[in-house]
């Protein structure tokens, strides 16, 4: 059943990932951007059968849409500056998968359920969806030759989100 899809909820606060669970129903890649980074839009019909349901979801605002298109022409920009190549990014590199809040690197995502050819219920729990994880170092002079410990980080990493701020720890400078 193309593009239906069903949710059994476990837990309090659970996050869904339409982008990725159309992926698994229709075994093709949904990108959640453009290639220039346009966000897309999801229409959907949910009916909720439950108590104390609330939901979160992303804003569809010139703000929000407008930010990811300025930040993929950032990252692009800085690609080209080091030299990466478009084909370099790799196959699912071009666009970006955020997180929806600050809570849902570690937040419960519900597995997508559907039917099969002889109507039965299965949920699709395979696969992997990777979010888009950002990255920066120093210069590799600027540490004086690298990390001189294994406790001391090239890099600081950070995940990004759509809603509330995006706040990251800073690598212990060396």
């Amino acid at each position: 059943m193309e593009n239906n899809l069903l949710y059994g909820l476990k837990a309090a606060t659970t996050y869904l990932n339409v982008p990725r669970d159309l992926a698994r129903v229709n075994s093709k890649n949904e990108e959640i951007t453009t290639r220039d980074g346009h966000v897309y839009g999801y229409l959907l019909d949910i009916k909720v059968i439950g108590s104390n349901i609330a939901a979160f979801r992303a804003p569809n605002s010139w703000k929000m849409r407008n930010s990811f298109r300025k930040f993929h022409a950032y990252r692009d920009i800085m690609f080209d500056n080091v030299g990466v190549e478009g084909d370099e990014y790799g196959r699912y590199g071009k666009t970006m998968r955020p997180y929806l809040d600050a809570g849902h690197p570690n937040g419960v995502e519900a597995n997508c359920q559907t039917f099969d050819s002889d109507g039965t219920l299965i949920e699709l729990d395979g696969g992997s969806w990777d979010y888009t994880q950002l990255a920066t170092a120093a210069s590799f002079t600027a540490l004086g030759g690298g990390p001189q410990t294994s406790a001391e980080k090239w890099a600081d990493n950070f995940t990004i989100h759509i809603c509330e701020e995006n706040v990251y720890a800073l690598a212990p400078t060396l």
